[in-house]
């Protein structure tokens, strides 16, 4: 856990961010902020079609901004991250330095991604009806891919919720699917 520890904040640290740490975000059905691991966020971001660049990119529960950081370099047209706690609202913009990405603080629940998006990428922000809602108002496009890091925590039929997902790439803890 020391190395794995040792590789997270060295990263961090060549980019220019802040992104490690765990933090407790009000709300039962919030989990806590625990970024993740640039070890599995490289090769997820990586399984994304380069006709899925062409969209927008969406990180509903964003926190302090370490996959937004990772997707601003891959050229997505749009990269957006929402994020319901003010205080890692504003983690996540001073970790934005000059890279092209917006920080929206709102309600995951009320939050309707740009028409554009191509991917909805979600590190297990949170559970239950704030997933459902979360995952029913972002997730109405066939062309629409969705990265899911924690896959252990959440059960599958939790995310597709009638939407039609069909994995197409995984790795440990991960998965990304399309929808429809």
């Amino acid at each position: 856990m020391r190395i794995r520890g040792a590789i997270e904040r060295a990263a961090d640290v060549l980019l220019g961010v802040q992104t490690w740490g765990y933090q407790e975000v009000a709300g039962a059905e919030n989990n806590p902020y625990s970024p993740v691991p640039w070890t599995a966020l490289i090769p997820m971001l990586m399984s994304v079609p380069k006709s899925s660049l062409r969209g927008s990119f969406v990180d509903l529960g964003c926190g302090k901004g370490r996959v937004l950081t990772a997707a601003s370099f891959l050229g997505f047209s749009r990269v957006v991250g929402v994020e319901i706690d003010a205080e890692l609202c504003v983690a996540a913009e001073r970790n934005r330095g000059s890279r092209r990405y917006e920080v929206v603080c709102a309600d995951a629940c009320k939050y309707v991604a740009p028409a554009d998006t191509s991917v909805l990428f979600l590190g297990n922000p949170f559970v239950g009806s704030v997933l459902e809602t979360a995952m029913r108002n972002n997730c109405t496009d066939g062309r629409l891919m969705l990265c899911y890091y924690n896959t252990g925590k959440v059960n599958r039929a939790a995310l597709d919720l009638g939407i039609g997902l069909t994995e197409i790439s995984h790795g440990h803890n991960w998965a990304a699917y399309t929808v429809g």
